[in-house]
């Protein structure tokens, strides 16, 4: 546990939130949620001067929006908007709109200070000055004179929005101290990277993390990385090049024909090696210009701004509401001829009645509740999981279900389309359902955004129980 004083000023960042109010409440640990983003900011601001900043695609997600997603995107960008406002933030550099829905949200006012590309914003907290600016398209000599005009600071941060190759160009140029990437649309988040005098750092997507940046402003040129990650890395480095070290020295002593003071050589490499290992550990102290940067997880345990809350459960409303009646007249595509169509799973009890005993207290049985207890029904990004047969002839739409025949995911969902089955006469049922579905149904809903921890072979042993599969 490192030990050190207080910052002199600490950097919150936030990166390509892209209109995710809140994360996927199916995965094993969902991360993310303008509420509790809110909460981790207003907690790390508690213990130093703190700036707070949200760069990247902020408000929606990709360039192409299909139309009946667009009302809906619509309004989680205001929902984003509202969130960012409310933290607060002290400022956002946005990327270019990639859309034109994206276009005409980013024309209208805003109540928190949205920087141009190659705009330099200078900041004063904590008795300390810090020139901000946003970088997308500016090129890296335009830049340098941005830095030459502006006035004197303390340290000198670039928002970036691009790919690392330009990100790189930028640390390059004379003033530089840091530059947060954005734009990338990474999940995972790497250590700082050195470039020059300057350190690269990215803070991850869709509000999952937060980039803590702690700067100890003393004297000196450059900032020493006294982060944990970088230290775990090298650490990491060296455990792996001395294992490697250490298995070739007992085959280059084995086969004996290596001469000793070079073997001697090799061994006193591979103990600086190890003390240089056991020597790393948490700083205790600061001797000059310094940083340390952290990835904090945005976990379901934190804090939540109620405020920011209520602006959610708001937007689900909304979203509800207006999707009920703008897809109210919804229905699913045509069964072509001859084909069978899905009937529902109380079809199926009439045959299967153990079988649909145990399947109603799974939960594929109760998925669609659990969309209703939080207004969810008739949102387009979950409702395709939690009905059957969803966009197939016949199947469930985002308003239509056969009645609440096909609200959960039902039987029809792997074996198919009932009817033909439930007509057949005997020594013709087997021939009329799908029996061992594959892998593939199972990977439209149980993927890595959705399903964490899916594994075909595990979860489908779960599923073969007495009078199903049994």
């Amino acid at each position: 546990m490192s030990s050190l004083p207080p910052p002199d000023l600490r950097l919150v960042l936030v990166t390509d939130l892209m209109g995710q109010t809140e994360p996927c409440g199916c995965t094993s640990r969902p991360l993310g949620g303008l509420d509790l983003v809110a909460g981790m900011v207003r907690e790390a601001r508690k213990d130093a001067p703190t700036l707070a900043f949200a760069a990247g695609h902020l408000h929606f997600e990709g360039a192409s929006i299909p139309e009946p997603m667009q009302a809906q995107a619509r309004f989680a960008a205001e929902t984003t908007e509202r969130a960012i406002s409310a933290t607060p933030f002290d400022g956002t550099f946005i990327a270019a709109p990639r859309s034109e829905i994206e276009r005409a949200f980013l024309e209208e006012p805003t109540a928190v200070a949205r920087f141009g590309d190659g705009e330099p914003h200078l900041y004063e907290v904590g008795g300390r000055k810090v020139l901000v600016v946003g970088v997308e398209q500016t090129p890296p000599a335009a830049l340098a004179r941005v830095l030459a005009e502006a006035p004197a600071r303390d340290v000198a941060i670039v928002l970036h929005v691009g790919p690392r190759r330009s990100a790189a160009e930028i640390a390059a140029v004379p003033g530089v101290d840091f530059v947060l990437l954005a734009g990338l649309d990474e999940e995972a988040v790497t250590p700082p990277r050195a470039r020059g005098k300057a350190h690269l750092l990215t803070a991850g997507r869709q509000g999952q993390r937060l980039l803590l940046l702690d700067l100890y402003l003393r004297e000196g040129e450059t900032f020493e990385d006294l982060s944990p990650a970088t230290a775990e890395e090298r650490k990491q480095e060296l455990t792996q090049s001395a294992a490697e070290l250490e298995a070739r020295l007992e085959v280059w002593t084995r086969e004996g024909r290596h001469a000793a003071e070079d073997l001697a050589a090799q061994r006193a490499r591979l103990e600086a090696m190890r003390l240089e290992i056991a020597s790393i550990a948490p700083p205790s102290e600061v001797k000059g210009r310094a940083f340390v940067a952290r990835h904090v997880e945005i976990d379901p345990e934190a804090a939540r701004a109620r405020e920011v809350a209520e602006l959610m459960r708001a937007h689900d409303q909304r979203v509800n509401a207006h999707n009920r009646e703008a897809f109210k007249d919804s229905r699913p595509i045509p069964v072509d001829e001859g084909e069978p169509t899905y009937v529902g799973s109380q079809v199926c009890a009439s045959c299967h009645a153990q079988a649909h005993a145990w399947w109603e207290k799974t939960p594929h049985g109760r998925a669609y509740s659990t969309l209703v207890l939080r207004h969810k029904e008739f949102n387009l990004a979950c409702v395709g999981c939690h009905v059957t047969g969803y966009g197939k002839p016949g199947g469930a739409t985002v308003t239509w279900n056969l009645d609440g025949a096909l609200v959960n995911v039902g039987c029809e969902q792997c074996h198919g389309p009932g009817s033909a089955h439930a007509s057949a006469g005997p020594g013709q049922k087997r021939e009329t359902i799908v029996r061992d579905p594959a892998e593939g149904v199972c990977l439209n809903c149980h993927n890595h955004e959705h399903s964490d921890q899916f594994d075909f072979e595990t979860y489908r042993a779960r599923l073969l129980v007495p009078g199903h599969g049994h």
